[in-house]
Formats: structure tokens, sequence, C-alpha cells
């Protein structure tokens, strides 16, 4: 629980019982000495209201929390929560969008908006998409990295909570427009293909649709096999498998563009309203950008397969927030807050390779569509009685989907056509979430030293989940040697163009074509899921004079996971589900020592779970959308319990600085690793998850802030911060036989055993004019695990990246802000049995922007 959940009045009263319990002691002591002088005694009651930089949350948190406020956020230029968490201490981010915290990914970390739970955008992950979230509805991101009760169970490796803006203290408007320039990409030739009208917007207009008629007669997205053939027991004939195939548009030819710069236009207004009762606010902000990347010189070598290829990635973000509320006259607070955010993504590869197994060479495409929404609407509150009891509530409902339709891929192999490698799929995600969350709080003073917070919880959540996938193929139709030869080497568009699937007559009842549509979906393509999460916490938080502080608490959760196949096809029932009914008990325990203004010190203990995600404990297996590699579930895979060990010690200087020094200790009992499956042929490429026998991991983190000069004109300020992480995993014997008996002992994968940042910023006071550069840097980390002796770990090379923000404010509110990223353009390498197994440089960038506030 933190201090600064406490009501104003609350901190108020607290601070006032430690100044009267040494006035009382002077008092006592004036009594004994005829000499001391009489003071008269006065006593001021006032609203308390905690500062919101990041420096006072981790100040008067009563957990281990580090933080980031509106000002950094402004000041880094960082344009989502991802780009901004990975600047905290011991903080990573994968593949753009997932954080890792401590060395732990999301399966260990909780993410919450505004106290709210939530859904996520990947259909076989629980953790969310951080790109999702701009900066810019942001108040602050807070990091709680030691476990309380009031955060959910799997809190292991910390908490990322988000907090967006609130009601504004007064009338304002913004307008503001940005331009972006990658100075090895824009206005070069990059791979694309056709699209529709409307990608920009971040919608698709329906041009990338299933076909209705297709739809209708292949069944859907139903993973229920469809018979193609002439005659008795046939669900669809050929001839008319031929007129459906026509009716999808044929777009699966690589062009050549060039790359545009990017761009984004937002605007936000607000206002608050006084009355008699209260005050009244409001604020609404939009926002719609588009962005164009791609990779440089991007080279592969992977088992069998060595070559060059071309990604391109255009991205289109559209958002919205609403914020109403009012505030009464005794400090109570109604809010509504209404959050839509969307994100598309156009990706084209185009991989040009050579094939050592079957020695040919070939050339494969991927053309790629993707839209993710999230949208919420959020409900809270606060209220107080008895002058010092505080009621606080909150409810959500929330849906995120995932729509990606008509993702075509097609192989060359020695320049022709391999049919049967070619595909058409259609996928749809939906996750609908309902949280609700109760607290109240009860301060009692026992005496003028002592005194405590009482705080119990509620927690109901439901994520209900529903993927879908729908796949197509074009094949060889049965009769096409009845037909003259076609020329394979042509485009795709040519080759499967809609002459290509028509179904000629060639003599008596029978027709033929070059190709025919066939329906590729399997009965594990598509699942259901749903998951309930029922908690219960007891929390007291007790000060004992002005420097000690003792929190305990108790959390009791319980967590049902249901998978479900709708299509599955088993006569075996017990293959359609699988289920995971847990409840657990987690204890916290921090002590926390203030001698000084200057020193504190903290202390922490807890136990909290890691939950198997839906898929992870399936009978079935399934592909990974994003590779299409094969995923085996584990249906005895079971939740992991985890020890943890937090201290921190927090000098503050008096400019508002700060250094910390933190230690961490983590034993996981039966951790939950993505491992390889024991299988030959195809499915020998494919991975499963299993339990570990343990895993120890342990670090120190030390963070800075400090001015280093202020003047009356100049303003020069320095921080950062470094973080040494080190694990081992000890794996069991199934475990060993696969991955070699000199993984005994690795480390946890997606860990870096070193993370750094810098920030060096120069402000002109006069003139208004900030310079900021910051430095980012992970070290080497587990990307995949190998097989046996001869298949090493492959491993993601550190980075390093170097940024550059200015900023210039006028007399008239208007800001023009300049960022230069990637400076150094470093190589992202990933290497495997001393090899390079993939590498590339996605450029350097400028970005110039313009605001005018009245």
């Amino acid at each position: 629980m933190k201090s600064t959940n406490w009501s104003p009045t609350v901190a108020v009263l607290v601070a006032c019982g430690v100044s009267q319990a040494f006035a009382d002691s002077a008092t006592a002591d004036a009594t004994t000495d005829s000499a001391a002088p009489m003071v008269e005694e006065m006593m001021v009651l006032a609203s308390y209201t905690p500062m919101e930089n990041a420096t006072d949350v981790e100040r008067q948190s009563s957990e281990i929390v580090d933080a980031v406020d509106a000002d950094q956020l402004a000041k880094f230029g960082d344009s989502n929560v991802a780009a901004a968490a990975k600047r905290v201490a011991g903080v990573s981010i994968n593949d753009d969008k997932y954080v890792v915290l401590r060395g732990l990914d999301g399966r260990y970390v909780s993410a919450t908006l505004n106290g709210n739970l939530m859904p996520t955008t990947d259909p076989l992950r629980r953790d969310v998409q951080l790109d999702l979230f701009p900066s810019n509805i942001l108040k602050n991101i807070q990091i709680q990295k030691s476990y309380s009760v009031d955060l959910p169970g799997t809190t292991t490796g910390g908490s990322l909570g988000m907090a967006t803006k609130g009601l504004p203290d007064e009338r304002v408007t913004k307008l503001s427009v940005s331009g972006g320039y990658n100075f090895d990409v824009t206005g070069s030739d990059i791979v694309s293909y056709e699209g529709s009208g409307t990608d920009w917007l971040t919608y698709d207009d329906g041009f990338r649709d299933v076909p209705a008629e297709v739809n209708s007669a292949y069944d859907g997205t139903s993973g229920y096999p469809v018979n193609v053939c002439d005659g008795f027991g046939c669900d669809v004939s050929f001839e008319d498998a031929g007129r459906l195939g026509q009716q999808f548009p044929t777009s699966y030819n690589i062009e050549n563009k060039s790359a545009s710069p990017d761009w984004s236009v937002g605007v936000s207004h607000g206002n608050r309203i006084e009355s008699g009762l209260g005050s009244f606010g409001y604020y609404a902000s939009g926002y719609l950008g588009n962005k164009t990347s791609a990779r440089i010189d991007a080279q592969f070598s992977t088992g069998d397969k060595i070559g060059t290829y071309n990604r391109s990635k255009e991205s289109a973000k559209l958002g919205g927030y609403l914020v109403l509320g009012f505030e009464d006259n005794h400090d109570g607070e109604w809010l509504s807050k209404t959050i839509l955010l969307r994100q598309s993504e156009n990706v084209t590869k185009v991989e040009d390779g050579y094939n050592n197994y079957s020695e040919q060479n070939y050339k494969q495409a991927t053309l790629r569509w993707n839209e993710r929404q999230f949208l919420s609407q959020q409900f809270s509150g606060k209220h107080f009685f008895f002058s010092t009891h505080e009621l606080e509530w909150r409810a959500a409902v929330s849906q995120t989907t995932m729509d990606e339709p008509d993702r075509k891929s097609w192989t060359y192999s020695e320049n022709r056509l391999i049919t049967s490698s070619s595909e058409r799929r259609f996928s749809e995600l939906t996750e609908d979430s309902n949280d609700f969350g109760l607290s109240y709080l009860m301060p009692v003073d026992f005496s003028t030293n002592i005194s405590t917070a009482f705080k119990a919880g509620y927690l109901y959540n439901t994520r209900e989940r529903s993927w879908d996938i729908a796949r197509f193929r074009f094949v060889d139709h049965p009769a096409v040697n009845a037909l003259p030869p076609i020329d394979k080497t042509l485009t795709p568009d040519e080759l499967l163009s809609p002459e290509n699937l028509e179904c000629r007559d060639v003599g008596g009842e029978l027709c033929a074509a070059y190709f025919y549509l066939q329906k590729s979906t399997v009965s594990t393509d598509s699942f259901n899921s749903d998951i309930e999460t029922t908690a219960y916490y007891f929390n007291t938080e007790t000060t004992f004079g002005s420097a000690w502080k003792l929190v305990a608490g108790v959390r009791q959760e319980d967590n049902f996971i249901e998978l479900y196949y709708p299509y599955r096809n088993s006569s075996d029932p017990a293959r359609d589900y699988s289920t995971l009914d847990v409840s657990d008990t987690l204890p916290a325990l921090s002590l926390s020592f203030t001698p000084s203004d200057y020193w504190q010190f903290r202390l922490s203990s807890s136990q909290t779970i890691s939950l198997p995600g839906v898929i992870e404990r399936s009978e079935a297996s399934l592909l990974d959308p994003e590779t299409d590699t094969r995923i085996f579930g584990n249906p005895d895979l079971q939740p992991a319990t985890i020890d943890n060990l937090d201290f921190r010690v927090e000098y503050y200087f008096d400019d508002g600085g700060s250094i910390s020094l933190a230690l961490f200790n983590k034993t996981i009992n039966d951790p939950i690793e993505k491992t390889l499956e024991n299988a030959s042929g195809s499915a020998a490429d494919g991975y499963t998850f299993n339990n570990a026998t343990s895993a120890d991991l342990s670090g120190v983190e030390i963070d800075f802030s400090k001015v280093l000069m202020e003047t009356g004109s100049i303003a020069i300020d320095v921080g950062g911060n470094m973080s040494f992480i080190e694990s081992e995993v000890t794996l069991d014997a199934a475990s060993l036989a696969l991955e070699g008996a000199d993984a005994q002992g690795r480390e946890l994968q997606g860990q870096s055993p070193f993370l750094f940042n810098a920030q060096v910023g120069f402000e002109h006071l006069a003139s208004q004019q900030q310079v900021n550069l910051l430095v980012n840097y992970f070290d080497d980390k587990i990307f995949a695990v190998g097989k046996g002796i001869y298949v090493d770990n492959e491993y993601e090379s550190g980075q390093v990246s170097l940024d550059l923000t200015y900023s210039k404010t006028f007399l008239n509110e208007s800001v023009v802000k300049v960022k230069l990223s990637n400076i150094l353009n470093s190589e992202t390498e990933r290497t495997q049995n001393g090899a390079v197994t993939e590498s590339y440089k996605e450029g350097t960038e400028l970005q110039i922007g313009y605001s005018y506030s009245f």
C-alpha cells in the first residue's frame, strides 16, 4: 500500500500527531526547567496534495517504486509507454512491445491502467503490448518492484502502472503537429503491395475481407474440413471452388514505392467549472499519425537457409481520450474515463535465400496487415467518511481486438511457384474484460507516536478471449494435366488470376482448372478461453514516530482458467478442454526507516505466483501466428511460486534529486520456461513449455539524478541508472536431454545481465530552451533456447542507442520540439554457435514537432 493513497486529511492528521508527540515531550521538559519560556500551542489543519513529480512519488511510497512523470515523458520525447519504460532501472523491452522487469518477462509482470487489469491484443500471451499506449495521454508511469497485497499475485518482477491524465486545473486547449524523416529510409524504395484506401486511418475498407459467399460455402472459420470434389459426399464442387476462388482480389505482387515521411496531428481541450457543490471538469484529446520504417542491410542464416531480406512496415495510429468528473467540497471525486486506442501495421517481407538442404534458391514473401484496438470505459470514485475514513472504488469494461485479414504468403523455388506453400489467412482476436475493485481505509491513532492505517480490498476480474483463424490455399487441380502446361515462373498475380481458377470443360462431365480454392484450417486453429480472478486483501500500515513504518498484509487470490476448442473433433471430450483452478494465500511484509530528511531505508519480503497461459496448458498444438512455428501445449504445466526479498537505500538531495542502491533476490519454484519439443521432422522446429526445477535471480540497481549547476540563467542536470542481474535455472531431466548437460545453470530467457541508462540535460532559463542527451544499453540475452550440444542457444547481442532532444518554448505558449533518434544506428544482431543468424539496421530518424496552447 502506498502512503500516497491516504486521504489528504489523514496525511495531515498523522503529521500533526507526530508533531504533537514532540510538542508534548517539549512541554514535559519545560515543567522541569523554570527558565524555559512558555510557548503558545497552535494547530493548523490544511489540505495536503502529494506532488506529481517522479521523485516525490518514489519518496512517499511505502514500497520500492520507480516513476516517470509527465515532465520526464515530455523531456525524453518517447512516443509510447514501451519506449519510456526502458529508461527505468532494471527494465528492458522485447520486440518494442513487451516489458521485461528485473530479468523477468510478462508472465511475472502485472500491468494496470488506472488500477484496472487490461486485456491483451496478442492471442498467445497475457501481457499487454505497451506500444499501443501513447505517452501524450499519461500523467505518469509507476513501476512498483516490491510486492504489496493490493497488486495482482503475478507481481514478481514488478507492476507497471499507467495513470492517464485527470481533470485540468483551468481551461486548456492545445494543437500539435509533427513530422519525421529517417535518413536511411524516407524517400528510398521500400517493398509494399496493394492495400485499401483507408489504411492511413488504421482501418481496412473491406478490401481484405473474406468474400461473403466464400465464407458461407467454406463454413467460416470453423476447423471442420471442407471436401472439394465432384459427386456424392462433396461439400463444394470443383466448379464452385474455382468460381469462389475468383472472388478474392489478386494482390500478391510485391512492388517498390518511395517511403513517405512520418507525420502526426493532435488536439486536446479541457476546462474546470466551479459551482457551489464543487467543481466539474472535462478533458478530451485525439490524435492521428503515420510512420514508415524498414530494415536495412538485413541478412539471415538459420538452419538450412541463408540469404538476405527486405522488410518494410507502414504503421498508423489513431486514438481518443475523454475524462469527465466532479470533485465535491469534501475532497470526494467521481471520474469517468473513456479510452480508444488503435494501431495498424502493414508489413511486407521478401526473403531471397538458398536452401542448403534442397540445394535450391528460393524467394519467399509475407504480406501482412494487422489492426489492434483497445477500448475501455472506466469509472472511479473516492469518498471520505467520519473525516478520516476513505472509500475508493473503480469499475471498467474493456475490449481489445486484433484483426489480421488476408495475410498472404507465397514461395518460389528455383523461380517456380510452390503452390502448396501459398496461403491466405484471416485471423481475428477479441478479448472482453470486466474489472471491479473496492477498498476501504481506516486510520487509527493508538498513541501520539503510533498510528495504523487499516485497509481492506476486493478485486473481481474476468477476461473472455476468442481467437478465430480461416486458412485458404490455391492448390493444383487434379485434372490440370488436361490443360496446356502453365508457366510457373510467372508472377503470383498472373498465376493465381481468375482465368487460371476458372473450371473449364474438358469433355464429358469433367471440368479442369489450373488451381482451385482449398480450405486448410485445422480444428485447433481457433479457441475460446476464460480467465476469472477473485481476490481479497487486508493490509496494515503502521508508523512509529517519524522514522519507522511497517507494512504488513495478506492476499487471498483465486484464479480459474479454461481453454476450449469449439471445432475440435475428438472422441475424447477431455481433449477439448483445459482447465486450471488455483487458490493462493500471498503474504507481504515491508519495513522502512527514515532517520532524516535525506536518508530512507526499505526492506521487503513477499511471496508471489506465476500462472501458465491458456495455450501453454493445452493438450493440442497450433501455429504461432507470427512465425508459423508449431506450439505444443503441456497439460501437466503447474503454477510457479516465488519468494521475493528486496532492499533499497535512498539519499535525497536538497535540490530534489536523489541516489539509490537496490538489492533483490528471487527464488522461483517450478519456473515456467519456453523449451524445445521432443519431436522429429518439422515438429522438431516447434516449442513447448515445461516447469524447470527451480531458478534463482538476484541483482543490484543503482539509480541517480542530480542538478549539477543552477544559476539565474542556466541549469545542468544528470541522471541515470544501471542494473546488474544474474539468474540460474535448474533444469529437469527432460529439458536436459533436449538442451544438453551444459545448459544446467543457464540464465533465464530474455534476461540481460547488464542494463544502463544515462541522461544529461541543459536548460537555458531565460530563453526557455532545453537540450537532453539520452543513452540506453542492454546486454546480450537468450533469444531462443538451442537444442543439445550441437545447437547452442541463440542470443540477441547487446545494443546501445543514443537520442538527442531539443525544445524551445515561446512567449505565446507555443513549443517547438526536435528529436534525433537512434543516432548511432546500431545493428541488431542475433548469433548462434558463433555465427550471425540475423542482422539489420533501422536508420537514424529526425522528428520535428510544434504545439500551440491557448
